[in-house]
């Protein structure tokens, strides 16, 4: 996790104090024919089945654990904010809840995170997206609701502190790409993937099935200037 802008050639400009590394592997409980947000083809994420194959048992095993906790060590000697986590596939669907709705959000509105922390229609839309991210979530087997049952915090309630916690001119890379007139914005990785899966698992995502169609017009748009 980072806030971050490449600003001028060679330089990369950190907006917020939020600096988080997490790594792990995908749990056995997972199917390793299942595809992670994104697809393969995007930077931000990878396909499940490639981690799973070659993690799955025989590998999962105490010596493995024990090496990942060193690993975790090792980071936080040098100073990065490190975490193994028991199941990686939780903390990347949990990113991604938030990084799909906050692009497409974004983007849609052309207005910053601000504007959809903010009470009123922007800020519903914005959790709507979400809802239906993790409604797919869930569909895939990584469900967040046993952390309510827990006694701990929803998810969605601490992405709305995290999310309100922000600097409100903060945005998405994706609107950043939009802003900046990119034809190769990431509409199929954070917006478009959940519209196709959604309807693959026969999911309502009527939010997502407003906002992909316009936002894939202006990547055609861009990319026939």
């Amino acid at each position: 996790y980072i806030t971050s802008r490449l600003t001028a050639p060679g330089v990369v400009e950190n907006f917020a104090r939020n600096q988080k590394l997490y790594f792990g592997r995908i749990s056995g409980g997972h199917s390793t024919g299942e595809t992670a947000p994104g697809a393969s083809q995007a930077a931000d994420f990878h396909d499940p089945a490639d981690s799973a194959a070659s993690t799955a048992s025989p590998t999962d095993t105490p010596d493995l654990h024990a090496r990942l906790d060193q690993l975790q060590s090792l980071f936080r000697d040098a100073g990065i904010d490190a975490h193994h986590a028991p199941d990686i596939a939780h903390v990347i669907w949990r990113k991604y809840l938030f990084i799909s709705s906050m692009a497409t959000a974004t983007s849609y509105f052309d207005c910053p995170a601000g504007e959809l922390a903010a009470p009123g229609e922007r800020h519903e839309a914005w959790r709507a997206l979400y809802r239906e991210v993790r409604a797919l979530a869930a569909a895939k087997g990584v469900v967040f609701d046993a952390q309510v049952a827990a006694g701990s915090e929803d998810v969605e309630d601490a992405t709305v502190r995290f999310l309100r916690a922000l600097p409100p001119d903060t945005t998405s890379s994706m609107h950043s790409d939009f802003l900046a007139g990119k034809p190769r914005a990431e509409v199929d990785t954070l917006s478009s993937y959940v519209l196709r899966e959604s309807r693959r698992a026969g999911l309502s995502a009527p939010t997502y099935e407003r906002m992909v169609p316009v936002l894939e017009r202006r990547i055609a748009s861009a990319g026939s200037e």
